[in-house]
Protein backbone atom coordinates (compact mmCIF):
# COMPACT_ATOMS: atom_id res chain seq x y z
CA UNK A 1 0.00 0.00 0.00
CA UNK A 2 2.69 2.02 -0.43
CA UNK A 3 2.84 2.79 -4.38
CA UNK A 4 5.32 0.10 -5.14
CA UNK A 5 3.40 -1.23 -8.24
CA UNK A 6 2.73 2.16 -9.78
CA UNK A 7 6.22 3.15 -9.05
CA UNK A 8 7.43 0.55 -11.40
CA UNK A 9 4.64 0.80 -14.06
CA UNK A 10 5.26 4.66 -14.31
CA UNK A 11 9.22 3.88 -14.74
CA UNK A 12 8.52 1.19 -17.06
CA UNK A 13 6.11 3.90 -18.92
CA UNK A 14 8.47 6.64 -19.27
CA UNK A 15 11.17 4.33 -20.37
CA UNK A 16 8.71 3.89 -23.45
CA UNK A 17 7.90 0.62 -22.64
CA UNK A 18 4.12 -0.70 -23.68
CA UNK A 19 2.20 -3.08 -21.06
CA UNK A 20 1.62 -6.57 -22.74
CA UNK A 21 4.03 -5.70 -25.41
CA UNK A 22 7.37 -4.83 -23.09
CA UNK A 23 6.14 -5.87 -20.14
CA UNK A 24 3.76 -7.79 -18.30
CA UNK A 25 2.24 -7.65 -14.91
CA UNK A 26 0.81 -10.71 -13.01
CA UNK A 27 -1.21 -10.45 -9.57
CA UNK A 28 -2.29 -12.47 -6.63
CA UNK A 29 -1.55 -16.31 -6.63
CA UNK A 30 0.34 -18.09 -8.87
CA UNK A 31 1.40 -22.06 -9.30
CA UNK A 32 4.97 -23.22 -10.25
CA UNK A 33 3.45 -24.05 -13.35
CA UNK A 34 1.61 -20.96 -14.13
CA UNK A 35 5.05 -19.21 -13.05
CA UNK A 36 6.86 -21.33 -15.89
CA UNK A 37 4.06 -20.63 -18.46
CA UNK A 38 4.02 -17.03 -17.83
CA UNK A 39 7.79 -16.94 -18.45
CA UNK A 40 7.95 -19.10 -21.49
CA UNK A 41 5.23 -16.72 -23.12
CA UNK A 42 7.60 -13.56 -22.20
CA UNK A 43 10.87 -14.83 -22.39
CA UNK A 44 11.83 -12.00 -23.85
CA UNK A 45 9.99 -9.66 -21.82
CA UNK A 46 10.27 -7.80 -18.35
CA UNK A 47 7.69 -10.42 -16.07
CA UNK A 48 6.70 -8.24 -13.01
CA UNK A 49 5.15 -10.32 -10.52
CA UNK A 50 3.28 -8.51 -7.87
CA UNK A 51 1.63 -9.65 -4.51
CA UNK A 52 2.67 -13.62 -5.85
CA UNK A 53 3.76 -14.30 -2.14
CA UNK A 54 2.64 -17.60 -2.59
CA UNK A 55 5.63 -18.85 -5.08
CA UNK A 56 8.43 -17.46 -2.19
CA UNK A 57 7.14 -19.90 -0.35
CA UNK A 58 6.85 -23.02 -2.97
CA UNK A 59 9.95 -24.89 -3.79
CA UNK A 60 9.36 -25.88 -7.21
CA UNK A 61 8.19 -21.72 -8.04
CA UNK A 62 11.52 -20.96 -6.05
CA UNK A 63 13.80 -23.58 -8.52
CA UNK A 64 12.04 -21.97 -11.40
CA UNK A 65 12.10 -18.46 -10.44
CA UNK A 66 16.15 -19.18 -9.03
CA UNK A 67 16.28 -20.47 -13.18
CA UNK A 68 15.26 -17.50 -14.38
CA UNK A 69 17.01 -15.12 -12.60
CA UNK A 70 20.77 -16.97 -12.91
CA UNK A 71 23.86 -15.03 -13.77
CA UNK A 72 24.78 -17.61 -16.57
CA UNK A 73 25.24 -16.63 -20.37
CA UNK A 74 21.83 -19.07 -20.83
CA UNK A 75 19.04 -18.56 -18.72
CA UNK A 76 17.52 -22.24 -19.17
CA UNK A 77 14.31 -23.05 -17.35
CA UNK A 78 12.97 -26.45 -17.33
CA UNK A 79 9.50 -28.04 -16.13
CA UNK A 80 10.04 -31.90 -16.41
CA UNK A 81 7.17 -34.32 -15.09
CA UNK A 82 6.21 -37.60 -16.33
CA UNK A 83 2.85 -35.96 -17.78
CA UNK A 84 4.37 -33.78 -20.02
CA UNK A 85 2.54 -30.56 -21.44
CA UNK A 86 1.33 -30.36 -25.18
CA UNK A 87 1.93 -26.58 -25.11
CA UNK A 88 4.83 -26.19 -23.06
CA UNK A 89 8.36 -27.19 -23.85
CA UNK A 90 10.11 -28.76 -21.11
CA UNK A 91 12.93 -26.17 -21.14
CA UNK A 92 13.49 -23.22 -22.55
CA UNK A 93 15.93 -20.02 -22.86
CA UNK A 94 14.86 -17.19 -20.86
CA UNK A 95 15.87 -13.78 -21.91
CA UNK A 96 13.79 -11.30 -20.47
CA UNK A 97 14.00 -9.69 -16.61
CA UNK A 98 12.12 -10.37 -13.81
CA UNK A 99 10.28 -8.16 -11.09
CA UNK A 100 8.93 -9.25 -8.01
CA UNK A 101 6.82 -7.18 -5.93
CA UNK A 102 6.49 -8.45 -2.24
CA UNK A 103 5.36 -7.41 1.20
CA UNK A 104 6.83 -11.00 2.37
CA UNK A 105 10.17 -9.95 4.77
CA UNK A 106 13.40 -10.14 3.30
CA UNK A 107 14.27 -12.78 6.49
CA UNK A 108 12.29 -15.27 4.97
CA UNK A 109 12.69 -15.04 1.59
CA UNK A 110 15.04 -17.70 -0.15
CA UNK A 111 18.55 -16.61 0.17
CA UNK A 112 19.58 -18.54 -3.25
CA UNK A 113 16.51 -16.07 -4.65
CA UNK A 114 18.42 -13.13 -2.71
CA UNK A 115 21.80 -13.64 -3.98
CA UNK A 116 20.36 -13.60 -7.92
CA UNK A 117 18.44 -10.34 -7.37
CA UNK A 118 19.10 -6.80 -6.40
CA UNK A 119 16.62 -6.28 -3.17
CA UNK A 120 15.69 -2.91 -2.89
CA UNK A 121 13.68 -3.08 0.80
CA UNK A 122 10.96 0.05 0.74
CA UNK A 123 10.24 -0.84 4.33
CA UNK A 124 9.09 2.38 5.53
CA UNK A 125 8.14 3.95 8.92
CA UNK A 126 5.16 6.24 9.36
CA UNK A 127 6.28 9.60 8.75
CA UNK A 128 7.89 7.87 5.50
CA UNK A 129 4.76 7.19 4.33
CA UNK A 130 3.44 10.30 5.09
CA UNK A 131 5.89 12.19 3.35
CA UNK A 132 5.24 9.45 0.46
CA UNK A 133 1.79 10.06 0.42
CA UNK A 134 2.35 13.49 0.04
CA UNK A 135 4.79 12.99 -3.13
CA UNK A 136 2.21 11.82 -5.08
CA UNK A 137 -0.97 13.42 -4.00
CA UNK A 138 -1.45 14.96 -7.37
CA UNK A 139 -2.00 11.88 -8.86
CA UNK A 140 -4.31 10.22 -6.59
CA UNK A 141 -8.12 9.77 -6.75
CA UNK A 142 -9.93 11.50 -10.10
CA UNK A 143 -8.38 14.58 -11.83
CA UNK A 144 -11.30 16.26 -11.27
CA UNK A 145 -10.86 16.31 -7.40
CA UNK A 146 -10.29 19.47 -5.83
CA UNK A 147 -6.86 19.40 -4.99
CA UNK A 148 -7.74 21.17 -0.99
CA UNK A 149 -9.96 18.06 -0.56
CA UNK A 150 -6.90 15.63 -0.66
CA UNK A 151 -4.52 18.03 0.85
CA UNK A 152 -7.27 17.69 3.75
CA UNK A 153 -7.79 14.25 3.49
CA UNK A 154 -3.88 13.60 3.68
CA UNK A 155 -3.57 16.17 6.76
CA UNK A 156 -6.29 14.08 8.61
CA UNK A 157 -4.64 10.82 8.13
CA UNK A 158 -1.29 12.77 8.71
CA UNK A 159 -3.37 13.83 12.14
CA UNK A 160 -4.61 10.45 13.37
CA UNK A 161 -1.05 8.31 12.61
CA UNK A 162 -0.28 6.67 15.33
CA UNK A 163 -3.92 5.85 15.87
CA UNK A 164 -4.41 4.49 12.07
CA UNK A 165 -4.59 0.60 12.28
CA UNK A 166 -3.50 0.18 8.81
CA UNK A 167 -1.38 3.45 7.13
CA UNK A 168 -0.99 2.98 3.74
CA UNK A 169 -2.13 4.94 0.51
CA UNK A 170 -5.49 3.01 0.11
CA UNK A 171 -6.67 4.08 3.26
CA UNK A 172 -5.84 7.59 2.43
CA UNK A 173 -7.71 6.86 -0.99
CA UNK A 174 -10.65 5.96 1.45
CA UNK A 175 -10.45 8.79 3.40
CA UNK A 176 -9.83 11.28 0.15
CA UNK A 177 -13.55 9.76 -0.64
CA UNK A 178 -15.04 10.48 2.23
CA UNK A 179 -13.94 13.95 2.22
CA UNK A 180 -15.17 14.41 -1.62
CA UNK A 181 -18.33 13.59 -0.77
CA UNK A 182 -19.34 15.54 1.88
CA UNK A 183 -19.32 19.21 -0.24
CA UNK A 184 -20.73 21.10 2.88
CA UNK A 185 -18.22 23.71 4.15
CA UNK A 186 -18.26 22.09 8.06
CA UNK A 187 -15.85 19.34 9.12
CA UNK A 188 -18.76 17.02 9.52
CA UNK A 189 -16.95 14.51 7.53
CA UNK A 190 -14.02 14.45 9.88
CA UNK A 191 -15.61 12.41 12.28
CA UNK A 192 -16.45 9.73 10.09
CA UNK A 193 -12.91 8.94 8.56
CA UNK A 194 -11.43 9.31 11.91
CA UNK A 195 -13.68 6.45 12.31
CA UNK A 196 -12.96 4.73 9.56
CA UNK A 197 -9.51 4.92 9.64
CA UNK A 198 -8.64 4.22 13.72
CA UNK A 199 -12.56 1.39 14.83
Amino acid sequence: GTGKTYTVQQVLKQKGLVENTDFVLIKGFSTPKAMYRALYENQDSIVIFDDCDSVLKDHTAVNILKAGLDSYDKRMISWRTEKESEDLPTIFEFRGKIIFISNYPKENMNPAVISRSILVDVAMTKDEKIERMRKILPELGPEAMEVSHKEEALELLSDNVDEAFDLNIRTLLRVITVRNAHTDKDDSWKDLAEYMITA
